[in-house]
């Protein structure tokens, strides 16, 4: 109990990227003790100045190897020529439990459209305006051979705080009257697998 194993990956330099994207795979495994498990893996972008949550698992184990793919650097943080990403499992205070954390299959490709045609032709789309925003923001979303479609709203902390089902191939969504001011990332997910993610502004 009480500990933690940090990876952090040698520096990247994406400062010269006109599109960088991440995909990568992780496991983490929570369990064996007398009580609900309260451990957890989280993953954390930095370019040298920033940082932020990209991904954080909840209090139980995931079981098995989750894949993500096309993580758009530039909606979590700026891309810089001092880039990291750090993988922390953490054994939280008692009860105590068995804790598993794995990586693997990091990868940043340069994913910039050939056209604006590539983008029209996208069947998955989500915008936000006004962005940044003061009161409300009103999310535009399009999504075509998807029957299942969830809507996730987090912090820079990676804490979901909103998780709304569309049952519509396209729509909009007016949200963060309740939210205070600072970033916000908005997923669009389905059966586990990221589609979209936007980082939304509220001042």
């Amino acid at each position: 109990d009480r500990d933690r194993v940090t990876l952090t990956s040698p520096p990247m330099d994406l400062s010269d990227y006109d599109f960088p994207v991440m995909s990568f795979s992780y496991w983490f495994f929570s369990g064996l003790g007398n009580s609900t498990p309260n451990d957890n893996l989280e993953i954390i972008l930095t370019n040298g100045t920033d940082e932020v949550v990209i991904e954080q698992t909840p209090d139980i184990s995931l079981g098995g190897w989750v894949d993500r793919s096309e993580i758009r650097v530039a909606d979590f943080i700026t891309p810089s020529d001092s880039m990291h990403i750090i993988i922390t499992t953490r054994d939280n205070p008692s009860p105590g439990h068995w804790v598993e954390g794995g990586f693997d299959a990091f990868l940043v490709t340069d994913d910039m459209p050939s056209s604006t045609t590539d983008l029209l032709n996208n069947p998955i789309q989500v915008s936000a305006f006004p962005n940044p925003f003061d009161d409300q923001i009103t999310v535009q979303y399009t999504f075509e051979g998807r029957e299942a479609v969830q809507l996730s709203l987090f912090n820079v902390l990676g804490q979901r705080l909103r998780h709304t089902s569309l049952t519509q191939p396209e729509g909009t969504l007016a949200i963060g009257e309740e939210l205070g001011k600072g970033v916000y990332f908005i997923h669009l997910e389905s059966d586990g697998e990221q589609l979209k993610v936007l980082k939304v502004v509220k001042q």
